[in-house]
């Protein structure tokens, strides 16, 4: 696939920025599609506890040691990779 393919679904899933139902629907259809929907959901996402456990292990580990999170459920790694 080139890369013009993969700027133009940038660009057309970039409108879709608002229509969450749909851009959950381009999820489905096949990994390149998912790895642009995820980009583009993720914009949106306001749950600090999602967002650390994207971090790398050392950087959660150091979050960790200086107080700011205080659970160890956020050093879990999620279960989605792009």
């Amino acid at each position: 696939m080139s890369q013009l393919t993969i700027d133009c679904l940038e660009e057309i899933f970039e409108y879709l920025e608002y229509d969450k139902i749909t851009l959950y629907s381009c999820l489905l259809v096949n990994r390149l599609w998912c790895k642009i929907s995820v980009r583009i959901l993720w914009k949106s996402i306001r749950n600090v506890n999602t967002l650390i456990a994207y971090l790398p292990n050392e950087s959660k580990e150091i979050l960790f040691r200086n107080k700011i999170i205080t659970s160890t459920l956020t050093l879990n790694s999620p279960i989605f990779k792009t």
